[in-house]
């Protein structure tokens, strides 16, 4: 995370995940209009803005776990 020059170069099969859980993720805004995607600014943050958007009781994007 801090020497992104020793993270090695994804595989093809990687790619082709990271590219499959892309578009999964694009379908799922289309199917669900009303959710709300939440922006990740850090770890922390994340599960922070995550737990105040639960309240809103919609489907979250890229939620923190």
């Amino acid at each position: 995370m801090h020497d992104k020059d020793k993270i090695p170069p994804l595989n093809k099969v990687d790619k082709f995940r990271m590219d499959e859980g892309t578009e999964v993720g694009e379908l799922a805004t289309q199917l669900f209009p009303e959710g709300i995607s939440v922006p990740f600014k850090g770890f922390r943050e994340n599960i922070d803005q995550t737990k105040e958007l639960l309240k809103k009781n919609k489907p979250l994007f890229e939620a923190g776990i």
